[in-house]
């Protein structure tokens, strides 16, 4: 956790990413969110401007908030109803290239 704004927690992770390309990406932007219930309780801000060198790993650092608000009140819902609702989806923009991904379910607890 790197710190506190509003009801919101931020964190940084840095990942590594491989690249087995012989060749190397552009990531222009990249931009994710997870909701639970319809509700937005993680969204990162958007990554811009890394370049994935060809054949090697390397770290990419994601900021991203967690509502806490939000996550409090999708855990109300579940004490009342085991059921959730949830969607992870996110962008990936590199050149003339935009490849948007989204994936949602239910899940009972």
């Amino acid at each position: 956790m790197t710190g506190l704004r509003g009801t919101n927690l931020l964190f940084q992770v840095e990942p590594m990413v491989q690249n087995p390309n012989g060749f190397d990406v552009d990531i222009d932007a990249f931009d994710f969110d997870i909701k639970l219930d319809g509700r937005n309780v993680l969204k990162n801000k958007i990554v811009k401007n890394v370049k994935l060198q060809s054949k090697k790993k390397e770290r990419v650092p994601f900021e991203f908030d967690v509502g806490l608000a939000e996550v409090g009140m999708t855990l109300a819902k579940l004490a009342s109803n085991p059921r959730l609702d949830w969607e992870v989806s996110a962008n990936l923009k590199s050149g003339i290239l935009n490849i948007p991904f989204k994936e949602g379910g239910r899940v009972t607890l």
